[in-house]
Formats: C-alpha cells, sequence, structure tokens
C-alpha cells in the first residue's frame, strides 16, 4: 500500500480560498446522480414500520451507559435500526424536484451511501443478502442463504460469523463527486460515519453490541456484494458492521458464485475521477494474512483520546428515535443565544468517544479536535483543543468572523455557539496503515462529527456539518493536525419539524429520473 498516493490526493483536494473561487465545477443538472441503487427485476420486501422503541434515552446511551437488557432481533428491530440509520424521516418539495432526507446528514443531500443487510434467519426474514432501498423502505434478496461465513472470512473476524447480522456500507463516488469533484470522496467516509453514529445510538438502546470493521479484502466483499461489471457505476465497499448478541455457533463458510442482477443506471454517464479511485484502491486489501497485519500495525500505533464517561445532562430529553427525529441540519443560529457549558462539555465527550472497531482499542483512535468558541455559558471566547482533561485554551485569536471564513466562509461557521473542526495528524497515521489509515480517520471524524449532532439534538440544540480551508485551519490553530470535518453547534433561531417514521399509507414514489413525486 503506498501512503504516499493518499497524502498526495489529500493535498491535491484541499480547499483554499483561491481553488473555491476561481475553479467552481460545473454541475450538470440532467445528468445528476439517482439518489438510490434500483434493482428493476427483483421483488422488493416491505419491512415493517411498527416496532416498540426502547425507552432508554438517547443522551444516556451517548453517554455510554447499557440498556437494561438486550431486545430480540427480528425483522421489525432490523426495520428499526436500518430506518434510524439511513431511512426516509421527511421530504421537502422544491421548484424542480421533492428531496428525501434522510436520518443521517448528508451534504448536498446526495447520499453516496448504499446499506446491504447479510443476515442469519431471523423472525420474519429468511437468512441471506439484502440491498436497503430507503425511499420505499424495503430489501430487495441478493442471495439466499446465510452469507455470513463468507463475510467473516473477507473481514478475518469471528465476529462478523457470530453476529446475527451484519450491516455492509458501500459508497458510490459518482453521486458526490459529481458536484464536488474529487474532494467528493472525502464525502463517502463523513456520510458513512454519521450513518454508524446512529446506527450506534439504535443499537444501544436496544442492548446490542456493535463493531465497525475497517479491514477487510475489498475484492471478496465487492465479490459478495455484486459489485463492479456488470454494475454499470462504481461502487466501493467501506465499511462491514457486526450486530447483535454472539450466538454459540459461528455461521458456516461456502463459496459463493458471483451473483449478478440488474441495477439501474445513476445517471447519463458516470464520469470518473481517477485520483480518488487511485487513492482508494492504494488502500486495497489482498488477504486474510494482509487484513491482521494492517489491523494489527494500525491498533499499536493508535493514540490514547479522552475516554471518561460523561454525566448525562438534566436538560437531556429524548429517546434515540425522538432525537434522530428531531436532528435536521441547522440553517439558521441565534446569534443571541448562549448555549450552556454542559452541552460543549458533553457534546465533545461523547464525540471524542468512538464505537468499537477492529482498529483500535477502547479509548483510542485518531481524531482530535479543535474548537472555536464564541457563545458558551462560562467559557471565554477563543480558540480550544479538546482533552481528556476538558478544553485547553490555545494562544491564538479567533472570532466569529474569523470562523466564519475558515469554513469556506459559510456564515453558519461563525452564528455558531462554538465550531468543532475534527482533525488528524495524518503522517504518523499514514506511516502506521499506508493508504487505507486515510480512510480509518475520515470515517473517525464522520462519526464524530455524527455523535456531536446527536448529542447537541438530545440536548435542545441544534448543529450542522460545514467544509473548510484546510491549511488556513491549520494554521489559524498553530498545529500539525489537519481538518477532516466540521461541526457547528448552537441554538436554532426558528422552530424545526421532526420527522416521522414511513408512512405506508402515503409511500414515497419517485420519477424515472429518480425524482421524488
Amino acid at each position: 500500500m503506498s501512503a504516499d498516493v493518499a497524502r498526495d490526493f489529500h493535498d491535491r483536494t484541499k480547499h483554499s480560498p483561491v481553488s473555491v473561487h476561481s475553479g467552481a465545477r460545473r454541475m450538470d443538472p440532467s445528468n445528476r446522480p439517482l439518489p438510490a441503487k434500483r434493482y428493476p427485476q427483483l421483488e422488493p420486501t416491505a419491512l415493517p414500520v411498527d416496532w416498540d422503541e426502547p425507552e432508554f434515552g438517547a443522551a444516556a446511551v451517548l453517554a455510554g451507559q447499557a440498556a437494561p437488557e438486550p431486545r430480540p432481533v427480528d425483522v421489525r428491530a432490523l426495520a428499526r435500526l436500518l430506518f434510524l440509520s439511513a431511512g426516509v424521516t421527511r421530504t421537502m418539495r422544491f421548484p424542480e424536484q421533492t428531496v428525501a432526507f434522510r436520518a443521517a446528514p448528508s451534504a448536498g443531500a446526495l447520499y453516496p451511501i448504499e446499506v446491504y443487510v447479510a443476515c442469519a434467519d431471523l423472525p420474519g426474514l429468511p437468512a441471506g443478502l439484502y440491498h436497503l432501498e430507503p425511499i420505499a423502505f424495503a430489501l430487495h434478496r441478493l442471495r439466499d442463504g446465510d452469507v455470513r461465513g463468507a463475510l467473516s472470512r473477507a473481514a478475518a473476524s469471528d465476529e462478523v460469523a457470530r453476529a446475527p447480522l451484519s450491516l455492509v456500507l458501500t459508497g458510490i463516488p459518482w453521486r458526490t463527486t459529481w458536484k464536488y469533484g474529487a474532494r467528493g470522496y472525502r464525502h463517502l467516509f463523513w456520510d458513512a460515519g454519521t450513518i454508524l453514529s446512529n446506527a450506534t445510538v439504535a443499537t444501544g438502546a436496544a442492548g446490542w453490541p456493535l463493531q465497525v470493521v475497517t479491514g477487510f479484502v475489498d475484492e471478496r466483499v465487492s465479490h459478495l456484494l455484486g459489485l463492479g461489471p456488470p454494475t454499470p457505476f462504481t461502487e466501493l465497499p467501506l465499511a462491514v458492521v457486526p450486530v447483535g448478541p454472539h450466538g454459540d455457533r459461528s455461521a458456516p463458510d461456502r463459496e459463493l458464485a458471483l451473483v449478478e442482477h440488474a441495477v439501474t443506471p445513476l445517471s447519463r454517464e458516470e464520469i470518473p475521477e481517477p485520483d480518488a479511485l487511485a487513492a482508494h484502491h492504494a488502500g486495497d486489501l489482498a488477504d486474510r494474512e494482509a487484513v491482521s497485519d494492517w489491523r494489527r500495525h494500525l491498533s499499536q500505533r493508535a493514540p490514547e483520546l479522552a475516554s471518561a464517561t460523561p454525566g448525562v445532562p438534566d436538560t437531556a430529553v429524548g429517546t434515540v428515535e425522538e432525537v434522530i427525529l428531531r436532528r435536521g441540519s441547522t440553517r439558521r443560529f441565534d446569534l443571541d443565544a448562549d448555549v450552556p457549558r454542559d452541552l460543549l462539555d458533553f457534546g465533545l465527550t461523547v464525540a471524542a468517544r468512538p464505537p468499537r472497531r477492529d482498529t483500535a482499542d477502547a479509548g483510542a483512535g485518531w481524531a482530535e479536535h479543535l474548537v472555536a468558541v464564541h457563545a458558551v455559558t462560562g467559557v471565554d471566547a477563543g480558540a480550544y483543543r479538546w482533552t481528556a482533561a476538558g478544553l485547553e485554551r490555545l494562544p491564538v485569536d479567533i472570532d466569529r468572523r474569523r470562523t466564519a471564513h475558515l469554513c469556506l466562509d459559510q456564515p453558519l461557521g461563525g452564528s455558531s455557539a462554538f465550531t468543532t473542526f475534527h482533525s488528524a495528524t495524518l503522517d504518523p497515521l499514514l506511516e502506521a496503515g499506508g493508504a487505507r489509515a486515510y480512510r480509518v480517520v475520515q470515517l473517525e471524524a464522520g462519526i464524530a462529527a455524527g455523535r456531536l449532532q446527536l448529542a447537541s439534538f438530545a440536548l435542545g440544540a441544534g448543529g450542522t456539518g460545514l467544509t473548510f480551508y484546510d491549511d488556513e485551519v491549520r494554521r489559524t490553530f498553530g498545529t500539525d493536525a489537519e481538518p477532516m470535518l466540521v461541526t457547528a453547534i448552537g441554538a436554532p433561531d426558528y422552530q424545526p419539524s421532526p420527522g416521522s417514521r414511513p408512512d405506508r399509507a402515503r409511500p414515497l414514489r419517485t420519477d424515472p429520473h429518480g425524482l421524488l413525486r
């Protein structure tokens, strides 16, 4: 694996005022990719919408508290997990189309992530490999029978074989590169991370273990899912996520033939970004031994992070479902409203607590969090670093105007109560884990951003994700750490409307161009 390929890609896709204002990308609306993958020849299986939501509070789950007892793993519980992770929670009509907004945030509502399920026999659902169609909220069965053994072999993970189900997240680069160019490749991991942050709290409230596996044999996972030719667009496996209480016996392993199902083209044509694909494939792993070696090298070098268990603030309210349905990207912050110190402390503590992963022990990871504080009760405005001991003041000047500029001159960056730059020092990470480690840190930033937003909404505030001028952020904070993603948190100056479960009485439909009608 060549770490230089990933490093070069990162440097070439940095934003600067010059690159943004002189190199605007022209989008072709007539060639916009479809928002969901379609298997036109497969009969969808509608998922139930009448699950029981656990009463366990979202903030308690984010704080790491254990649910009283595990819920049964059946088709209703699976439907709940899929909806809260990647389902459609609200729609909004625009002059040219109606957009189906989903449970986890996505820049530009482009939704580049596809979700697959590999499961044993569950009450209400036979063993098989399934694809989630989020707009119809239905499953397409791609393979019959238990494929967890084959997935376990590809991931060099006994946990995958023993868990009752695994989610597999893939990314379709064309959905984001259509708008953002090669930099859109980064968005795959940000979006996968926010989906995983939702999945983590959804499973936590159900009392189920979850692990994020980023080491696997790429070609084998792609073969299992039926990716690649003759599929008419690029789709990349990003993470394998075993979920649920472990059984006594592992799933049987078996060789799987190539599966080919007709897939609707995303658009008239895909315009590839060779640099992005080169950066991705430079990190591919060829066999189980390579997976184990990569995992060991990266785990040994992961630094310790802030891992204290936070107390749950008194202002926290809402189950996991209620909080996820409240969450929506805040469009305006109230400049006259401070947020309480509890929100900052709780939010950053849970953001710095990544879920269980195959690449690091608990309490270890690669992201660090730089904070521009504007309006937090009891905290002086200025620049900070979040550490295990809390906020560490940095000797640099920053104010609302400067923060907004760092966030690609987007006003939300400066009108927030505080804005967090999820960052990482790339060179030691790439030295330890090669090009594939670049995927890990981008994913970790997405998870942290998702958890911070969930914490904010659980405490009655709002939040949104932003992009940034890479090197200006690093220079402003006086650090070698490079920004991966930005989250702005504050009090909305309007009353947002919550989302809802799918309405089977009024199913969402799309026209031939993939637009909701």
